[in-house]
């Protein structure tokens, strides 16, 4: 892992220490992006609806903005790398099964492995 690999890890470890409910599960930092598994343990909702509340909503969004805010500011200044970005937006999906679990920790923990096969290597 580079020097930017290791910022970047540094603020996604920091994430629960600034989220209340807010724990993370298997992740990876390859050259060119990031997988990660974020829980959110809101505990609102019953067996008929789970959905989170408004309280809630958006809650994800937030986190991955001040990731990604809080680890390019600290590139760009220690580095003085000012063309470091980050994609816009992220990819997100709601992971609704044990075995999806299962199968989503896989494909991290595997990922490195299809490196070479990466366009952008």
């Amino acid at each position: 892992m580079n020097q930017y690999g290791k910022i970047v890890k540094n603020y996604w470890l920091e994430i629960p220490n600034h989220y209340k409910n807010v724990q993370l599960d298997e992740f990876i930092i390859m050259p060119n992006y990031i997988h990660g598994i974020i829980t959110i343990n809101n505990n609102v909702g019953t067996e008929q609806c789970s959905v989170p509340t408004m309280k809630h909503y958006g809650l994800l969004s937030k986190i991955i903005k001040s990731f990604k805010e809080m680890s390019v500011k600290s590139i760009k200044k220690g580095f003085n790398k000012h063309d470091f970005a980050w994609q816009r937006s992220f990819y997100d999906s709601v992971i609704r099964t044990e075995e999806s679990l299962i199968k989503i920790r896989r494909y991290i923990i595997d990922n490195p492995k299809t490196w070479d096969l990466d366009r952008n290597n």
